[in-house]
């Protein structure tokens, strides 16, 4: 039996492989431990949390955006991402002014107090990030890239096969823009 034709008609596979060979869950605990991490880090050192540091990495790569800009690019939930940048134009973290191609948008930027949380958070999250990629030689690194990108293109398709199987309009599941 095709694997993809039985996704595309709803049927589970019948064989399931051990717990620690399933993708989602080994993805899904190795983000639980690297959220972990990135909380004690981001709270020590700037008083943030990893919502509020996605956002400053956003708005200090990026200048200026909107929060769709955002949702679309870091793929966070909408409603989560709303209450983080409304908190964080209350703490002045961020502030926002209406886009001038269209009023119903605010384009969201760093202010000076989040210029400086993102610069004390900084050094910590980098040196973290450089910590987790020291065991992995170039060649790895370019593997492990690759294939995170190969399964999001995966997950593309099977959001897909899903949506044609359930008769979905499928152009909701376009891939988000890489973010680095």
């Amino acid at each position: 039996m095709n694997k993809k034709s039985a996704f595309k008609r709803g049927k589970p596979q019948m064989d399931s492989p051990p717990l620690d060979q399933m993708i989602s869950f080994r993805v899904s605990r190795l983000q639980s431990k690297l959220n972990a991490q990135a909380i004690k880090i981001l709270k020590e050192h700037a008083d943030l949390t990893p919502t509020q540091w996605r956002v400053l990495v956003m708005l200090e790569t990026l200048g200026e955006c909107t929060s769709s800009e955002i949702a679309r690019t870091t793929q966070l939930d909408k409603g989560l991402l709303s209450r983080t940048i409304k908190g964080m134009m209350q703490h002045r973290l961020i502030k926002g002014q209406p886009s001038k191609a269209n009023k119903r948008h605010m384009l969201l930027r760093l202010t000076d107090a989040g210029r400086d949380a993102y610069e004390r958070a900084r050094p910590y999250m980098q040196e973290r990030h450089e910590l987790l990629l020291d065991n992995l030689s170039a060649r790895e690194r370019r593997t492990m890239f690759d294939l995170f990108d190969k399964l999001e293109e995966s997950i593309g398709g099977a959001e897909a096969a899903a949506g044609e199987a359930k008769g979905v309009d499928t152009a909701i599941n376009q891939r988000p823009p890489k973010f680095i």
